[in-house]
């Protein structure tokens, strides 16, 4: 049966999104700022507009099955994250309750964990945001929790690569890693966040909150070791680290785990950085030159 899926704030993951929905047969309508802007996607019907404002959105369905909101912080502003999801949740429940949707998926963060031990975060670990974009990301999560008359369905979503947007460079120098790149990384390339949506979209069983990670927490250096190889770098042996970089806290410290997913049948196609980097070097407009600058 062919949905309909309004999407919110359409930007790196969401148009990915809209594509991978379109091409299974589903009805999309995408909302983001530049509207269409040269694509002209079969099966998705953009609509320019502020996400946040859906009393001003022109173009609406009548209908939808299923409200997605994936956006990128608003740019220009130095509370971001607090002009951006807290109103878009909103938002998006009261479009789900006008047009009859049953559920929002909403792709927040692990970052919403704030753990800086390196212990493991399944998803019932208590949140601790630390500062004002990861406490915006958990108001806007807390605004989906108290709907009691529309299913959430929260994605917390690890470090985003992909496609034009590769993540190597800031692991091209490991002598500049904060903390001597002992810290935890954890990542989920787009093409796996994207398949996560699909599969909670298809579960009305869906639990209300999924971490949406590769499962493969590598220390950051250990990531760097991987970028050096897959790129012919030479190791810089010894390495001698940068003290000011060295003494520098990491923003997070913590291991991903991504079970509940799988146990729904989701299975990342990138378990790792490796080989999801080791892919992208292998796309014509990507190359080794991304991860030198």
């Amino acid at each position: 049966m062919t949905r309909t899926v309004l999407l919110l704030g359409a930007g790196y993951v969401g148009t990915a999104l809209a594509r991978t929905l379109a091409a299974a047969g589903d009805h999309v309508v995408a909302v983001r700022r530049r509207g269409a802007s040269g694509d002209a996607t079969p099966g998705v019907r953009w609509i320019a507009g502020d996400a946040r404002d859906p009393d001003h959105l022109v173009g609406l369905p009548p209908r939808a099955d299923a409200v997605v909101l994936t956006a990128a912080p608003t740019a220009g502003r130095g509370d971001a994250y607090g002009a951006t999801y807290p109103p878009l949740s909103r938002a998006a429940l009261a479009l789900a309750r006008r047009l009859g949707a049953e559920g929002v998926a909403y792709t927040s963060s692990t970052g919403v964990y704030g753990r800086t031990d390196g212990a493991w975060t399944p998803e019932e670990t208590p949140r601790l945001p630390r500062g004002p974009e990861t406490a915006a990301l958990a108001e806007a999560e807390d605004l989906l929790f108290a709907a009691t008359d529309v299913r959430a369905a929260i994605l917390r979503v690890a470090g985003i690569y992909g496609p034009s947007r590769t993540a190597m460079a800031r692991f091209r120098d490991p002598a500049r890693l904060a903390a001597r790149g002992t810290y935890f990384t954890n990542f989920a390339h787009r093409d796996d966040i994207v398949a996560a949506i699909v599969q909670v979209l298809a579960r009305p069983d869906a639990p209300a909150v999924c971490n949406c990670a590769d499962g493969a927490a590598l220390p950051a250096l250990e990531v760097s070791r991987v970028v050096h190889e897959l790129i012919g770098i030479p190791w810089p042996d010894p390495l001698v680290f940068d003290d000011a970089a060295a003494a520098a806290p990491p923003r997070s410290n913590q291991r991903v785990p991504n079970e509940r997913l799988r146990t729904r049948g989701w299975a990342p196609a990138y378990p790792s950085v490796r080989e999801g980097f080791a892919a992208l070097l292998a796309e014509p407009n990507t190359g080794p030159s991304v991860a030198r600058h």
